[in-house]
């Protein structure tokens, strides 16, 4: 068998390769003729190995990179959110779809918001001129007047003479 000594020389950075018995050495060569290989049966030990350099200051870890593109730009949706959200991916894909759950929901209540506010506006406005709201819209579509609650808003708004003109 071969025999390691307990402490490896070193030379020049290198470990030196292991030491054999010479009884070992000639009991051993008929048994290991059939896979020795190029390293003559010796595997990995018989290359001489590298030495890690001295450690002298703080040493940085190595980055991390993604198992995948999708988890990539997954972690890039959730930029901004806090704690483990915006890193760990299996946090940060239940926090991404329900924020986009949420983005789906408010661009439906967006649209609601504006017509209320809309409504609003020309209910002041037409009050202003003595006609509520619903009667306001029918006197609008009876005579064949096709503006839109925004645009009436507007001109409830920044132009009250043309509105009054429009409503008369």
């Amino acid at each position: 068998m071969f025999r390691l000594g307990l402490g490896r020389a070193f030379a020049g950075g290198l470990c030196a390769a292991p030491q054999a018995t010479a009884s070992a050495a000639y009991s051993m060569a008929p048994a290991v003729a059939h896979r020795a290989g190029p390293l003559g049966g010796l595997g990995r030990a018989a290359l001489p190995h590298v030495l890690p350099a001295p450690l002298t200051g703080a040493v940085a870890a190595p980055a991390r990179g993604f198992a995948s593109r999708k988890h990539k730009k997954l972690i890039k949706m959730a930029k901004g959110y806090r704690g483990r959200a915006n890193s760990v991916y299996s946090v940060a894909l239940q926090r991404v779809t329900k924020a986009l759950q949420y983005a789906y929901r408010d661009r439906k209540v967006k649209k609601r918001e504006f017509r209320k506010t809309w409504i609003e506006r020309i209910n002041a406005a037409g009050r202003q001129h003595g006609i509520g709201y619903s009667r306001l819209i029918n006197g609008l579509e009876r005579s064949n007047i096709e503006l839109n609650r925004k645009v009436l808003a507007d001109l409830a708004v920044t132009e009250p003479i043309s509105f009054k003109s429009v409503i008369a």
